[in-house]
Order: structure tokens, then C-alpha cells, then sequence
């Protein structure tokens, strides 16, 4: 339930900053739910996360390192990490299940943990499969992850080097989208 509030509450900030800038709002969305769809949405729902928060508590450019550093960790790290979970599950793991059809593999559900600093994060894909799947979709499956996060951290650095601007606030999600294989290892 908190999840669901969470993510509303993302979109109607998100909705809400792109009405009073130049940049639009966008919302992809294709039939299968493809990562390349969904990192669009979601980053542009983290960039009205973060134009929203700046309207909220505007700040110098010399305002107190210890309320930027809370902001960051109150807003950006459970926002890019939420972000990058979903990016994950549902785009990447959901979206191959998706693509095998129904008579392979269906989704049951997915499960999200609260983020950080809020909760231990993480989440989960539940599916079914029936004796029409091999090996071959469950390696599908498992690495469907790492790749639509790894589209993601392509994404960010793509809206980094055509606006010629690297937003600080974005490094999080960076960060965990372009490291989330070694997730796997530890």
C-alpha cells in the first residue's frame, strides 16, 4: 500500500513541476511494458520529483551542506533507488516474462520493499511458467534485470551529455542503475 502511495504521490509531483517548465512530462508505454518504455517514464517522474523538491525548499547555491546532504538522503536515495527496483522488475524481469506469452510464463505479482533509509529496499518478481518452458527462458528471465537497468543508467548519461548538464541529483540513480549486476555478486 505504501508503495502504490509512493509512487502516485511521484507521479503528481512529477505532473505537477513539468506544468511550469519547458520540459515535458512524458509517460511511455508500450504493449509488453518494455525497459525501453519504462525508463523514460521513470526518469522523467525522478526529474519532477527533483523540480518539485526544489520548489519546495529553495535554496542558495551556498545553502548548508548538512540540509543538502539530508535532502539527499531523505528524497534522492529512496526516489533513484525505488526507481532503479522498478526499472528492474517490472521493465526488465516482467517484461521478458511478458515477451514469452502465456502459454510459457505469466507474471503473479511483484513485491517492493520499502527504500532506504526507510527500509532494507529490494524487490521481487513472482511468476508461473507451465511445461513449455526450457532453461533458456528462466536465463531469459533472470538476466532480463540487469539489462533494462543497464538501458537505464544508459538513458541518464544520455540526458547528461545532450543537455550538457549533469544534475547532481541524478548520480544516485546513475549510480545504482549502472551497478546493479553487482547486487548479484554480494
Amino acid at each position: 500500500m505504501i508503495q502504490k502511495i509512493a509512487v502516485a504521490l511521484a507521479v503528481c509531483v512529477a505532473m505537477f513541476a513539468s506544468e511550469q517548465t519547458q520540459e515535458p512530462f512524458s509517460l511511455h508505454l508500450d504493449r509488453d511494458l518494455s525497459p525501453h518504455a519504462g525508463s523514460p517514464s521513470l526518469l522523467s517522474i525522478h526529474d519532477g520529483v527533483r523540480r518539485g523538491e526544489e520548489r519546495l525548499w529553495k535554496t542558495d547555491f551556498r545553502s548548508d551542506r548538512l540540509i543538502r546532504a539530508l535532502k539527499m538522503g531523505t528524497v534522492y536515495l529512496p526516489v533513484s533507488y525505488f526507481a532503479t527496483v522498478v526499472q528492474h522488475e517490472v521493465f526488465g524481469h516482467g517484461y521478458r516474462i511478458r515477451s514469452f506469452g502465456k502459454d510459457i510464463a505469466h507474471v503473479e505479482r511483484y513485491a517492493f520493499g520499502a527504500p532506504p533509509p526507510f527500509g532494507y529496499g529490494g524487490g521481487g518478481t513472482s511468476y508461473g511458467v507451465t511445461e513449455k518452458s526450457s532453461p533458456a527462458h528462466f536465463q531469459t528471465c533472470a538476466i532480463g534485470g540487469v539489462e533494462a537497468t543497464a538501458i537505464m543508467a544508459h538513458d541518464v548519461r544520455m540526458k547528461w551529455l545532450t543537455s550538457n548538464t549533469v544534475q547532481a541529483k541524478d548520480n544516485l540513480l546513475q549510480l545504482f542503475s549502472h551497478h546493479d549486476l553487482s547486487n548479484y555478486a554480494f
